[in-house]
């Protein structure tokens, strides 16, 4: 029976966060929860972040053994990759003003700490390679977050300049697999590897703006699939944009099922580029992703067409 990774990372978490003063646990309480959500699913549900290196590992991993015990050495890679997927989180939302707590600030630079100091364990400073690779990363992550925010503010943005932004924003979340393959003596791989984590990363972007729509749009944010309703509609972008009329682009227009087919075709594409490496947890997880996918699409179409029929009837009396 394969070992519960996120269950680990979960219990690992624990032991962190208890070591902080209670000011920082409070703080830390809504990631702790999001954390238990997808660490106690099964593998569909959680991150493709967090899958990547275990299937490098289990895949190639028996071929070319590292030094040491490659079980620790993924345990410690995928801790490291969550605690940096938090301080990202972390700095997102300071960012952005859902969190305000100054506990956060000190806690998003430990976390960035606690998972350079494990990797480290692994990845000696001499490794030029990785550690290029790691910094690179953080720069890009930060300033893209930056820009993002930016050009988020303006109704006028392109909506292909923030979606071409969206694979940098998660450039980070590729170090633990960018850590495994350099490891497992696979550079070859890299390339697929980050054009792999690049089109998911926009897919699923795309996929949170869909949900999160409302949200950004009360804190004066055109998110993708804002500025996408916005350019359908043609509008000249003066004045001030009601909630009210995205919401029905949305429902009257066929743009909310093309930005889904969209998302469908990403995720479809990013596993098409890995197919070559033969992951065979890959193609279980693709099908339940595409299955997945295919039920938000249903489920959006039926929604429409309830409310448009409901409106023709209302006409009709």
């Amino acid at each position: 029976m394969k070992a519960n990774r996120g269950e680990e990372v979960r219990i690992r978490f624990n032991r962190y966060a208890d070591a902080l003063s209670s000011r920082a646990r409070a703080a830390l309480a809504p990631y702790r929860q999001r954390l238990i959500q997808w660490s106690t699913s099964g593998p569909g549900q959680q991150p493709y972040w967090f899958l990547l290196p275990q299937w490098l590992c289990d895949t190639y991993g028996g071929r070319v053994k590292p030094h040491g015990n490659p079980e620790s050495f993924l345990r410690d890679v995928l801790w490291a990759q969550y605690c940096l997927f938090l301080h990202v989180r972390i700095i997102d939302d300071l960012f952005d003003k859902q969190a305000s707590a100054l506990s956060l600030r000190m806690v998003a630079d430990d976390v960035l700490i606690e998972a350079e100091r494990t990797l480290l364990q692994w990845m000696p400073r001499n490794n030029r390679s990785f550690w290029s690779f790691y910094r690179k990363s953080l720069r890009t992550t930060k300033s893209a977050i930056l820009r993002v925010d930016n050009l988020q503010r303006s109704a006028r943005t392109s909506p292909q300049t923030i979606l071409d932004l969206y694979p940098r924003v998660n450039s980070m979340l590729k170090i633990g697999s960018v850590a495994v393959c350099l490891r497992l003596n696979r550079p070859r791989m890299l390339a697929r590897i980050e054009r792999f984590m690049d089109e998911l990363a926009a897919g699923s972007q795309v996929l949170d703006d869909l949900t999160d729509l409302a949200e950004d749009f009360e804190r004066s944010r055109y998110n993708y699939v804002a500025l996408r309703l916005i350019g359908e509609n043609g509008r000249n972008h003066r004045g001030r944009i009601q909630l009210s009329e995205l919401s029905q682009q949305m429902i009257y227009s066929s743009i909310g099922d093309k930005i889904l087919s969209e998302v469908i075709n990403a995720f479809s594409s990013a596993y098409r580029v890995l197919q070559p490496l033969k992951i065979g947890d890959a193609n279980r997880i693709a099908r339940s992703h595409n299955a997945a996918l295919m039920s938000i699409r249903e489920q959006m179409l039926r929604r429409r067409a309830e409310i448009l029929l409901g409106v023709w009837n209302e006409r009709d009396v």
